[in-house]
């Protein structure tokens, strides 16, 4: 039985765009990008985390941020090893990702807290 068979192709509606960074030095310049590894269907939810809009002071002034669940099926994780120094790309947001909760691959999927505010890339 497929890990694939547990899972509601319908939940997961939201086309994401996994981003990878890597960094490149040209004549002494070291410069980090962020090239993109997979586009992936994905669900997307702001109502599972808490404050989901708030603000931060960042240099004195205050700054919106946005945290948001991003659900993704447990072989896409997997077979990108996603981790925490991937960032999300979903309409046109870009997401750093600052937490993979819980790890359960047996439930066929799994959750990612994202964060849309200061510090993208």
């Amino acid at each position: 039985m497929s890990i694939r068979s547990n899972i509601d192709a319908a939940e997961f509606d939201q086309k994401i765009y996994v981003q990878r960074k890597s960094v490149s030095q040209d004549i002494g310049r070291v410069s980090e990008i962020f090239t993109t590894i997979a586009q992936v269907w994905a669900r997307v939810d702001a109502r599972k985390v808490d404050n989901s809009r708030r603000e931060q002071d960042l240099a004195g002034k205050l700054v919106g941020v946005s945290d948001f669940v991003i659900w993704v099926r447990a072989d896409v994780y997997t077979r990108l090893s996603i981790s925490l120094t991937d960032r999300i790309l979903w309409r046109d947001r870009v997401l750093d990702i600052v937490d993979i909760m819980n790890q359960q691959l047996s439930a066929g999927k799994i959750a990612m807290e994202v964060r849309y505010g200061p510090s993208n890339g």
